[in-house]
């Protein structure tokens, strides 16, 4: 089992905003695992995204991908994990909490030995022979301050299993930020819009409106004019 590092981590906008509602929308806190894929790269790309913090500038990386989650009650032991499918492997797994520091405590440090040290669950990155354990880590949280304008803070990790240590990692929101910019620029429709047929109203149909119009009217006027008659004769 090779003793690398992942570089880089991203998420889709909606794989992120379907975790955060969960989260919101549960009775008390939860966790999961997380699955995707990681890619191994001969090069870095450059990016202009100020919010890059990656450690070396060129040379082999290895970059996570987050697709998909499970969860459940944090009151619930994780399940055995298992691959959704052979595209997704299982990376890692997550933490929602309420109110809480945004730093993982020796329980999550427990949690994510067990699944690194279990040989079973270690996958191959594309493009690579080397074998990589589940090490990520995703914590989230809800402000300590309730005045903030934010709900819900997170924080992406990388477990060690030299040194037994959590080791912080940039998360990259997909379709969120400058970085980004250039897909919508290049962007095109799979199909154009189907043609959608329109019947045109003709000359005779607008005369059909104003009969209609004036038998409307006409009628109003002979409930008018029949209340008056009621008023005249003192009913």
């Amino acid at each position: 089992m090779g003793d690398f590092s992942i570089e880089k981590i991203l998420m889709s906008g909606a794989t992120l905003a379907s975790l955060l509602h969960r989260s919101s929308a549960s009775y008390g806190d939860l966790h999961g695992f997380l699955f995707g894929h990681v890619v191994l790269s001969d090069s870095i790309p450059l990016s202009d995204d100020a919010t890059s913090t990656s450690t070396s500038a060129a040379g082999p990386s290895h970059t996570a991908t987050i697709t998909s989650f499970i969860s459940l009650p944090s009151h619930l032991p994780l399940p055995p994990p298992t691959t959704l499918s052979s595209s997704s492997t299982l990376l890692g797994w997550f933490s929602a909490r309420r109110k809480t520091p945004l730093r993982p405590s020796l329980k999550d440090s427990l949690i994510t030995l067990s699944l690194s040290s279990t040989a079973s669950l270690s996958f191959t990155p594309h493009n690579s022979t080397a074998l990589h354990p589940p090490s990520l880590f995703l914590l989230l949280t809800t402000p300590l301050q309730d005045k903030l304008i934010h709900t819900h803070e997170y924080k992406a990790y990388e477990y060690r299993i030299p040194s037994k240590t959590f080791e912080s990692k940039s998360l990259s929101i997909i379709n969120i930020g400058p970085s980004f910019r250039s897909h919508y620029d290049s962007f095109s429709p799979n199909a154009p819009f189907p043609l959608m047929n329109c019947d045109l109203k003709g000359s005779n149909a607008m005369v059909e409106d104003e009969k209609g119009e004036t038998l409307g009217g006409h009628k109003e006027g002979f409930e008018g004019s029949e209340e008056v008659g009621y008023v005249c004769r003192g009913v």
